[in-house]
């Protein structure tokens, strides 16, 4: 008699069957895990920020955090790179130089237009102070005219103040003039040209005195006389004594005529040494007024050089800047 299977062998059986249908079925529709061992590089879906710096250095400290929003003009990491600073360094260097020269650029002109050397021989400032000394050097002869032309003024201003002087000590008759002077010396010779025709006016003066004294007494003696012969004898002598103060009267005339053009010769070469001295010196302010133009061109000149240095100095020093 044949024995009957087994149930609980069919249900493991059919529990088996389903278990490798299910496997297949599962590993047909389900996603499969594939591990690869490759180099590569992890990107997001978004567009990539990349930041970079175009100096090169060591990265001394970063300033963000991973993840962080960052925004345009934040310090994200500070580089020490000692090309940087060299060049920084330089630049400041320039800038120095440059202020420094600018300060000195005024400080030159101040000196020039004053006259004084403001700066010190020292390392500092020693190019400066020769600058001021090889100006000064150049213009030192203009200097030296310009001091003589002032010596020539006051030399001719007192020589027509002493003139107008004399003029007015001949015209009020009275020494005005400094005594123990030249003009106090031409004064008094004046005075004695004009004493000698004075006493020879008065010596005539006298003449015709004694001479009309002699026509009266001749008068009376005269009207004394009964005899005709002898008046006329009289009256001839008369005649001739008036014909001797009308002679006298002649030379009185002239001596007068001689004391006045003494008087206005005089006065006349006076005003012309003063109408002289007068275009010399206006000869002389003509003289410093070129001399000041002269100058003042050249200081004009100097310190438009200086500024066109320093602006072509600026203009280096930008242009560096921007190649750095």
């Amino acid at each position: 008699m044949e024995s009957k299977p087994n149930k609980l062998m069919f249900i493991f059986l059919y529990i088996i069957i389903a278990l490798i249908v299910t496997f297949f079925i599962w590993s047909w529709f389900s996603e499969k895990e594939i591990i690869v061992k490759v180099n590569g590089v992890v990107r997001p879906d978004n567009e990539i920020k990349a930041v970079s710096n175009i100096v090169q250095g060591e990265v001394e400290s970063v300033k963000m955090k991973n993840g962080e929003s960052v925004s345009k003009g934040e310090v994200l990491f500070k580089i020490k790179s000692t090309e940087l600073e060299n060049k920084k360094n330089q630049i400041d260097e320039q800038i120095e130089y440059i202020n420094t020269d600018n300060e000195n650029l005024e400080k030159l002109n101040k000196s020039i237009n004053d006259n004084t050397n403001y700066f010190e021989n020292n390392d500092k400032e020693k190019e400066y102070y020769y600058k001021f000394q090889s100006y000064e050097a150049g213009n030192k002869v203009s200097f030296e005219e310009k001091n003589n032309i002032f010596s020539s003024k006051d030399e001719l201003n007192n020589q027509k103040v002493e003139l107008e002087t004399l003029s007015k000590s001949i015209s009020e008759n009275k020494n005005l003039n400094k005594e123990g002077s030249t003009y106090s010396d031409q004064y008094e010779s004046y005075i004695s040209s004009r004493e000698m025709i004075q006493n020879k006016i008065e010596q005539l003066e006298n003449n015709k005195k004694a001479l009309n004294e002699k026509i009266e007494e001749n008068n009376k003696e005269k009207n004394k006389l009964n005899d005709e012969n002898r008046k006329t004898i009289i009256d001839d002598k008369d005649k001739q004594i008036n014909n001797q103060i009308s002679q006298i009267d002649l030379e009185i005339k002239n001596n007068n005529e001689q004391l006045d053009k003494l008087k206005s010769d005089t006065l006349a070469q006076i005003k012309g040494s003063i109408d002289k001295i007068n275009q010399n010196l206006n000869k002389l302010e003509s003289t410093l007024s070129s001399l000041d133009e002269s100058a003042n061109i050249s200081k004009d000149k100097n310190k438009t050089t200086f500024l066109a240095q320093i602006e072509e100095k600026i203009n280096i020093l930008n242009c560096n800047i921007k190649l750095n």
